[in-house]
């Protein structure tokens, strides 16, 4: 069925030649045994099925995986389509630049989950076309009966049936092959806007909240939508080509090439409508913890982390046409050095359409204060946000109110989903004009991580786009 490989399948005179070193033996293909299942890691990794080859180390190997496939797959009696091979090459591809970048970058356990059991029933916008059930199953079997990978048969806990990890001999190739995390790149078709229809289910008493659900909507184009995708394109090429950078630190590994932003929407009912969230989500510096940040360099200088302040409230009152008081708006008489309660008191106040007598388990009442919270690894510290004690919902919302009272009009009328929306619509109005600039600068939610010496004419940039976008210049901070 299959042989070892020799160095000339590949291009090479000998094996001496190779870029990756000797091609290790290959074992017999061996018969297929049932394996008992056993529970999903708690840190599986999904196949990402957009994660393709973009340098000359990863090409070589992800060629060097397509020729033991096709020596080692069952022959088959009716040959490939030439668009059948082409959507084979690019299955293999996103397979093998997987399992290379889990050798390179693994997470704390387990394997790279896949769903093989349910056909291909409801694939939408978000599957990659040439990951079918019905193709990736048989090439797994395949690199399995080659002994390139290791699988394992699973629980479903949300829904893989199978994981995979390169075996030995896969990791002796990917160890020789000198692959290195700027080798891997995108599938330009990923789709980079996403709409979420939320459902809200039964009401939780411990949570004093109603329970949602999200599922993703394969919904249709329009000319807003291929709008906002190509923006989103050419931003996501500008980032690419950024000088960022992530000096380690000593913490987790950062894949400091993972840039790619997608815009994440919701609907309520079964519209399709893209008014509601909207913001932007990925890129490798979302996803640490702020602590971590200051290891960031772009353009070679250390990144300031610049906001707009308080900018949920400044866009509510926006929306209605009041001007807000001065000063610091989270700053509620009777609530000083409790900041982050307030400020989850107001996100409430705009995302609930209903009376809430009781706050989510993320707010601390009685704990202690922000500033006891930064002082080390006390009670106050466990919690998001903080309040003093004898503060309920209604005496909090009572003191906001009083501080703020042109807000009562959008108190509990669920207008959340569209400040954010808003505050996307803002951050890439200043995106656009940093580009055209030639200014690096990675988006937060409502701010963004800009070179050092760059500050002062972001921080202007911001104040212009929000006036464009929402009629008021807002004001930003540095944190």
């Amino acid at each position: 069925m299959s042989k070892k490989p020799r160095a000339e399948d590949f291009g090479f005179k000998d094996e001496s030649e190779t870029d990756w070193g000797p091609i290790p033996s290959w074992p017999l293909p061996r018969h297929v045994t049932t394996k008992k299942a056993d529970r999903p890691a708690t840190h599986h990794r999904w196949l990402d099925q957009w994660q393709i080859a973009k340098g000359q180390a990863l090409l070589k190997l992800v060629e060097c995986i397509v020729a033991l496939v096709d020596r080692g797959e069952p022959t088959r009696k009716r040959r490939r389509t030439r668009d059948q091979r082409a959507n084979q090459l690019r299955m293999i591809e996103v397979v093998a630049a997987n399992l290379a970048y889990y050798a390179l970058n693994p997470p704390k356990s387990g394997g790279i989950a896949l769903d093989l059991r349910n056909g291909d029933k409801g694939r939408s916008r978000y599957d990659n076309p040439a990951l079918t059930a019905k193709t990736l199953s048989p090439l797994v079997k395949v690199l399995w009966l080659l002994d390139i990978v290791n699988k394992k048969l699973l629980k479903s806990k949300r829904g893989e049936s199978t994981s995979i990890k390169p075996a030995p001999a896969l990791l002796e190739l990917i160890n020789g092959a000198g692959i290195s995390l700027q080798d891997f790149g995108r599938d330009e078709l990923e789709e980079l806007i996403l709409l979420n229809r939320v459902k809200f289910g039964d009401f939780d008493y411990e949570s004093n909240s109603v329970s949602k659900t999200r599922e993703r909507v394969d919904y249709k184009d329009t000319p807003e939508t291929v709008k906002m995708r190509g923006q989103m394109r050419r931003l996501n090429e500008w980032l690419a080509g950024a000088d960022v950078r992530f000096i380690p630190d000593g913490g987790e590994p950062v894949d400091q090439y993972d840039r790619v932003m997608r815009r994440i929407f919701n609907t309520y009912d079964e519209s399709e409508r893209f008014d509601n969230s909207g913001r932007l989500f990925g890129g490798f510096w979302q996803r640490l913890n702020k602590a971590r940040r200051k290891s960031i360099r772009v353009n070679g200088e250390e990144v300031v982390d610049v906001d707009f302040a308080a900018m949920f409230v400044r866009l509510a009152y926006a929306t209605i046409g009041a001007v807000p008081p001065a000063g610091d708006l989270y700053e509620i008489p009777g609530l000083g050095g409790y900041r982050s309660g307030v400020k989850l008191a107001v996100n409430l106040m705009f995302n609930g359409s209903g009376k809430r007598t009781k706050w989510p388990k993320g707010m601390g009442v009685g704990v202690g204060d922000d500033e006891a919270a930064s002082s080390g690894e006390v009670p106050a510290a466990e919690y998001d946000a903080r309040l003093p004690p004898g503060w309920t919902v209604a005496k909090t919302m009572t003191a906001i109110l009083a501080h703020h009272p042109a807000l009562a009009e959008v108190v509990q009328k669920g207008i959340g989903p569209r400040l954010m929306h808003l505050e996307s619509n803002v951050l890439l109005e200043a995106l656009e004009v940093l580009m055209a600039r030639n200014i690096p600068a990675l988006g937060l939610h409502d701010g963004l991580l800009c070179p050092a010496s760059k500050v002062d004419e972001v921080e202007g940039i911001m104040s212009k786009a929000s006036y464009r976008v929402v009629g008021v210049a807002l004001p930003t901070a540095r944190k």
